[in-house]
């Protein structure tokens, strides 16, 4: 109770500091922004809203990064607190309203990849409307609004990019020295999330910083000043920065990936029960913080739009978590579990990475049954416990199963740390010493 009294703590000192935040970014002059969103207009002509990857043949997410760079470069003169609570940007009404890109945002417009071009590339012919995503907190601009004030967006991609595999590269050093086992799982999957891909897109890459960033502070763990007892603080925090970054992409890769490396700190430590509570108490303060930021804007965002807000909010929940995907409303299981088949289709259709874990799994199994007489059942119960990241994505898919079937080719990540969860077991299993062997160990 101590602990989830702190995280309310926390959480609402997050949210009174997060609409600091983006009021003062919201003081940054748009010229420069403006300017910097015109010569990115030939990247967005070339690749259009949906680009594939060459590298990973994965889908880009141009469509969310050009309604990003359009809120940042907003320039609005409405009042400061409303401009950073509206998250207003610029759209291009469509001539025939049915065509609109998204109904529940509020006025009609064009996609914001075609809005944009015209717009930022001075081919606008029809009326500009204002459009608002005032239920997301739309954090990002407190980086992206400084980094367009000097870089365009393909400049800013390639520091993405740099940046992104640098802390990959920190973390696996960590791996290799600490949880060697764990090295190769957490490769496959960062395989799966197609980092080449990510690099270029701002959209999904708030979620896998967060996750990077968490795992990077568990496995250096400063001073050692993370501990049994205060373990949770780092998933409390994931969860805040997801709600308050994202665009509701792939949340739960924040907390199901550091899930895996603390269930490799924890392996063959303390009690079992000991164990299981500390796993269950992250995830759970990770979720506190997550829907607490979400509350938080959500009540700011109602007292200054009151009705309008409330109406697009109500309807847009109905929406993302329905089983159907389409305007329609409903709550089969078949269809839910049509959304969690198409996101693992989506997961494993390349066949290079496919066979990479198929022979390391294979690898695995060959070095567990040489290693069987070490591998003891409260071993074996430790290894269970990474059950608990591998099923929080595919319960997420379920319940949120309009939103993951829609956008499967994105959400599909959220199923990736499955793969580290289930190959890290392994590995941790093919690792244990016999206990003749570790007590002779300690003694020396």
């Amino acid at each position: 109770m101590k602990a989830i009294y702190k995280s309310l703590g926390y959480t609402l000192l997050s949210v009174l500091l997060g609409l600091l935040f983006l009021v003062l970014v919201n003081l940054i002059p748009t010229g420069r922004m403006e300017e910097n969103c015109r010569e990115s207009v030939p990247i967005f002509q070339e690749e259009g809203y949906a680009p594939t990857e060459w590298y990973s043949t994965r889908v880009q997410d141009n469509f969310s990064d050009a309604l990003m760079l359009a809120t940042a470069a907003y320039p609005g003169d409405e009042p400061l607190l409303e401009r950073a609570v509206g998250a207003y940007r610029l759209g291009v009404t469509p001539e025939d309203p049915e065509h609109a890109f998204f109904a529940i945002t509020g006025t009609k417009t064009i996609e914001p990849v075609a809005s944009f071009i015209k717009i930022y590339g001075g081919t606008v012919d029809t009326s500009i409307a204002r459009e608002s995503y005032a239920r997301y907190w739309n954090g990002y601009q407190i980086y992206l609004k400084p980094l367009l004030t000097v870089l365009n967006y393909g400049q800013i991609r390639n520091v993405n990019t740099i940046v992104q595999y640098l802390l990959l590269l920190v973390i696996l050093k960590l791996l290799l020295r600490k949880y060697p086992y764990g090295l190769v799982p957490f490769v496959i999957m960062v395989l799966f999330l197609a980092p080449t891909a990510i690099g270029k897109c701002l959209m999904h890459s708030h979620d896998y910083y967060v996750a990077l960033l968490t795992t990077l502070l568990l496995l250096w763990n400063p001073g050692g000043k993370i501990n049994g007892e205060n373990v949770w603080k780092p998933f409390l925090f994931a969860g805040i920065a997801t709600a308050y970054l994202d665009l509701f992409s792939t949340p739960t890769i924040s907390v199901t990936i550091p899930l895996c490396i603390l269930c490799m700190q924890l392996f063959g430590q303390r009690t079992w029960k000991e164990n299981l509570f500390t796993l269950i108490q992250c995830a759970f303060v990770w979720a506190l913080g997550y829907a607490g930021m979400w509350a938080g804007k959500w009540l700011i965002a109602l007292a200054l739009q009151g009705r309008e807000f409330r109406d697009t909010l109500f309807y847009s929940v109905q929406h993302w978590s329905s089983a159907s995907q389409g305007a329609a409303p409903g709550i089969g299981l078949s269809d839910r579990l049509h959304t969690l088949k198409t996101m693992g289709d989506c997961l494993i259709n390349n066949v290079h990475i496919d066979c990479v874990m198929l022979i390391w799994a294979g690898i695995s199994c060959v070095g567990l049954f040489r290693n069987r007489k070490a591998v003891t059942p409260r071993l074996l119960a430790d290894a269970a416990l990474f059950l608990i990241p591998a099923l929080i994505p595919i319960a997420w898919s379920v319940i949120i199963s309009n939103h993951s079937g829609t956008h499967f080719f994105a959400t599909y990540r959220i199923l990736a740390p499955v793969v580290l969860a289930l190959l890290g077991a392994a590995g941790m299993l093919e690792s244990a010493k016999p206990e003749g062997k570790a007590a002779r160990g300690q003694a020396r």
